[in-house]
């Protein structure tokens, strides 16, 4: 025999499957920081959100901005300390590399005093060794952003790069992806998640003015260009 719900009974029931399956995504990205600024704000983030796992995305600032530059070995101690913080909130973890620069653009902003002994490029090199070696001793996730950059994404002055541009947003940046770089992200994010044994219902995405989404409709929110919106997007049922 069969049961007929009313309409507004059955269309309960599914809304109410759909909402136990949505993943929820936070932007926790703040332009300028670096690990110094996160460990600072690290607990108040975990409190407030509750993250079953976060997506940390961090170093660009430490290797690049002569205002916030931490020394590798401090890096390294600082990437520890926030795993170890984001364990004892039972969260996973997934890590980034920071993506490349366009070091003609960051020597302009920053004056090349910073970059004497090594090359902007030099310094994300740096970081990311150091991020990739993390993430294989601490067995975490890695989505390798740089790698992606480098070989699809021309990172340089063409109207092509997936960094912003004078040729394609008319900004001398280097360093922010344009809307495509966003899009990348997202979708390599999207993937590592889809790859996790246990599927998260709260992500944290932690991080600094990339995470934010600089320049990008949406900027400091889930929703939008910036690539927790288009992970909210893709995690959408």
């Amino acid at each position: 025999m069969k049961i007929f719900l009313p309409l507004a009974i059955a269309l309960s029931i599914a809304l109410t499957s759909l909402t136990c399956h949505a993943t929820e995504v936070i932007n926790s990205g703040k332009g300028g920081h670096n690990t110094r600024h996160l460990l600072k704000r690290v607990d108040t983030a975990l409190a407030e959100s509750k993250p079953d796992l976060v997506v940390l995305m961090v170093g660009t600032n430490d290797a690049l901005n002569s205002k916030a530059m931490v020394p590798v070995d401090e890096f390294r101690k600082n990437l520890l300390e926030l795993i170890a913080k984001f364990r004892a909130a039972n969260a996973q973890t997934v890590l980034m590399t920071i993506v490349p620069c366009y070091g003609a653009y960051v020597i302009e902003r920053h004056g090349e005093a910073p970059f004497a002994e090594q090359s902007p490029d030099e310094h994300v090199a740096a970081i990311n060794a150091v991020i990739r070696e993390v993430a294989t001793t601490e067995k975490l996730p890695l989505v390798d952003l740089n790698h992606l950059f480098t070989a699809i994404g021309e990172p340089g002055d063409g109207e092509t790069s997936l960094l912003r541009n004078e040729a394609n947003s008319s900004s001398r940046d280097g360093v922010h992806p344009t809307r495509d770089g966003y899009r990348v992200i997202a979708t390599a994010a999207f993937q590592a998640l889809e790859a996790l044994e246990k599927k998260p219902q709260r992500v944290l995405c932690f991080g600094d003015s990339i995470t934010f989404g600089a320049g990008m409709e949406g900027a400091g929110t889930a929703t939008g260009d910036t690539y927790p919106g288009m992970l909210a997007r893709l995690l959408t049922p």
